[in-house]
């Protein structure tokens, strides 16, 4: 069953106008969800509290419910979703941002109209036509987007993929499980061998996210802008990968067979654990943080043993190696769990993270504000949002495109 969290997300694509024909297919599939009108309802509800300028037309009677239901299943595009009491002639329909649509006139979007650059839309209140045009300028949420590159350097875009079996590498079937996952199975009819057992590589752009799942059963969880490089199935006295970016590992320990994992100049050996890897490259560290067990960490010369709740940050030369106890895992993980971590964060930290997500390039006019941010923010939340928190803070942004300028 579909999450609230599922279904918020999908309508903040919707809204947008950057949602995929799979990830459409999705959402119609929740609106269809018998007894969860109530759920949508209060997540309607609750974007309209967060931002009244732009979600207000987001209200139905129950009857617009069922007729949108019955439009989707029938496949109908705009005139026939659209209610009897606001029915419009297709001259009516234009170019206006979704997210200044009504529920009924959403639907009707979503199954029939194109999305452009702005939408104008003309509606009868007290018999009286009114005509409305609003600019589209927010801009949506990361989401489950990834790139599969094969061993004999194909390429996949798993985000436009079915659902279902993608690839047979070998004895191994590679499967999208479902809109955000990747597995490896290895079958048992096959010996494996050198020229059937390559090297993959996933990776995920800014605005994306994916869940991988080898063929140890160990399983992985991407950020924006990260990799992952592994061999379709483990073979030998290790299970190596490499990875760039944020990723986090949950291990399938096996003490025959240690999991290592390389970042940067940091190489990690699994004892029983669990643990995050904060790599990017305009970070100036590589930061581990043990989540469960413990891990052995190496930078060069260097050895430490690491357990629950220690973070070891070792500089990108690998000159100085810190660690810290008594992390706060909940910041560490934030991102696994769909909000951004700020307690500490500086302006341009927060606008490098922001960056990532969004997939927005960042400008700075004058001075960078002196800031420092506490508590956390949604990632499943428009980008307006985020930038009107950001004001409460007293960091004023504007947004030209996918560019914030920080002023």
């Amino acid at each position: 069953m579909a999450s609230n969290s599922d279904f918020r997300a999908l309508l903040l694509q919707v809204i947008s106008g950057e949602i995929s024909g799979e990830d459409r297919d999705r959402f119609y599939a929740m609106i269809l969800d018998e007894g969860r009108e109530e759920e949508y309802k209060n997540i309607l509800k609750e974007l309209r509290e967060e931002r009244p300028d732009i979600y207000s037309g987001y209200e139905y009677s129950p009857e617009e419910w069922e007729q949108m239901k019955r439009a989707i299943v029938k496949g109908n595009t705009v005139p026939a979703v659209l209610l009897s009491d606001r029915t419009l002639p297709d001259t009516h329909v234009k170019k206006m941002p979704f997210r200044k649509l009504n529920w009924a006139a959403a639907a009707a979007v979503i199954v029939g109209i194109s999305i452009g650059t702005y939408f104008l839309i003309r509606h009868r209140t007290n018999s009286q036509a009114i005509e409305t045009a609003f600019p589209k300028t927010d801009i949506a949420p990361g989401g489950n987007r990834a790139t599969l590159t094969l061993g004999n350097g194909a390429t996949m875009i798993l985000d436009s993929e079915a659902i279902g079996n993608l690839a047979h590498q070998g004895n191994t079937m590679i499967s999208k499980t479902d809109s955000g996952r990747l597995s490896y199975i290895v079958g048992n009819n096959k010996p494996l061998n050198k020229t059937t057992n390559e090297e993959n590589i996933l990776t995920t752009p800014r605005g994306g996210q994916y869940q991988l799942e080898l063929t140890d059963g160990t399983k992985v969880w991407l950020n924006a802008a990260s990799s992952i490089k592994y061999p379709v199935a483990f073979e030998g006295n290790q299970r190596f990968v490499k990875v760039t970016g944020e990723v986090y590992f949950e291990v399938l320990h096996n003490p025959n067979m240690p999991f290592v994992v390389k970042a940067g100049n940091q190489v990690i050996t699994d004892l029983g654990s669990s643990f995050n890897i904060n790599g990017y490259p305009d970070e100036g560290a590589i930061t581990t943080t043990i989540l469960h067990g413990s891990a052995k960490i190496s930078v060069g010369t260097k050895t430490n043993l690491l357990f629950r709740g220690q973070q070891e940050i070792a500089s990108v030369e690998g000159e100085s190696v810190t660690i810290k106890n008594g992390v706060d895992m909940n910041e560490v993980m934030a991102w696994r769990y769909g909000k951004m971590a700020l307690t500490g964060m500086t302006v341009q930290q927060l606008m490098t993270e922001i960056s990532r997500w969004y997939n927005v390039d960042i400008e700075y006019e004058g001075t960078v504000p002196d800031k420092q941010f506490y508590g956390s923010i949604r990632r499943d939340v428009p980008l307006s949002i985020v930038l009107n928190d950001l004001k409460a803070y007293g960091v004023e942004t504007k947004l030209e495109g996918r560019k914030i300028i920080v002023q």
